[in-house]
């Protein structure tokens, strides 16, 4: 007997197959590669659980340390543009994808949403905030599966997006250096309106003050000092823009998939 058979013989029979079908299925073919038993077994929730225990652990951590503050809100951001995409890259199905997402999304929402009740703050507030997180989550994912597809590695995938999205999120600071006069009213202009930690403060401004404004932030940017601005008033340039991006990255994995499939002889 070749091992191929002996590996084969001495596996348990999967549910609602006799052993002798699940010998023969067993065996790694074009249609059941190897290893594919073993993932037929796989719990698909465990996509949710997992990022949605650290997001709800991170915004936890958020709130424990600044209370319903800005802060809360800016760090739910931080916590959600470091974990969505390492935990997404390792996902191959688009259900484990959309769980994963899911995951890493409504762990700081329900952070929120607790924190929101029990200072009892407008749960429009609240709604137009978790807007803002899922569409920056989605574009993340997007921009994750669209690297996944170029066949760049899950670790690799992982790291480039999740250095990106906290590029984005931080650029009032790393980019302060070059933002003076004229040239850096227009670069904040472009760039405020459509940043998640912007569009968040905006929301949220009546009640916990402007972040340029706070003490340490103050230090850290030349925004509100050399370079005038102006929060926000709404979500819809941060959403639309993020919801492109999301849409965008899910098209060209789409187009790439057809691709592949008319290459394969």
């Amino acid at each position: 007997m070749t091992e191929a058979g002996t590996n084969s013989a001495s596996m348990p029979a999967a549910p609602g197959m006799n052993s002798i079908d699940f010998t023969v299925e067993a065996i790694p073919n074009e249609v059941h590669p190897a290893g594919w038993e073993v993932e037929r077994g796989q719990n698909a929730w465990l996509a949710f659980f997992w990022p949605a225990m650290i997001s709800v652990a991170g915004g936890a951590l958020c709130y424990w340390a600044a209370g319903v503050t800005l802060g809360l809100f800016l760090g739910g951001l931080m916590v959600v543009a470091l974990i969505t995409s390492p935990l997404l890259a390792g996902e191959d199905t688009w259900l484990g994808r959309g769980l994963a997402w899911g995951g890493a999304v409504h762990g700081v929402a329900a952070i929120w949403l607790v924190a929101s009740v029990r200072v009892e703050l407008d749960l429009g507030i609240w709604a137009a905030c978790y807007l803002v997180l899922a569409t920056m989550a989605a574009a993340i994912a997007a921009i994750t599966v669209l690297m996944r597809s170029l066949r760049f590695g899950r670790v690799l995938s992982g790291a480039i997006v999740t250095v990106a999205a906290v590029a984005w999120l931080t650029w009032p600071i790393w980019l302060a250096p070059v933002m003076h006069g004229q040239r850096g009213i227009r670069m904040a202009a472009w760039l405020i309106p459509a940043n998640p930690a912007f569009a968040v403060n905006g929301v949220v401004r009546e009640s916990m003050g402007v972040w340029t404004e706070q003490a340490i932030a103050y230090h850290l940017t030349s925004l509100n000092d050399e370079v005038p601005y102006a929060l926000p008033e709404r979500v819809v340039a941060c959403l639309l823009l993020h919801a492109a991006i999301g849409g965008a990255g899910i098209g060209l994995v789409a187009a790439l998939g057809k691709l592949t499939r008319k290459g394969k002889p």
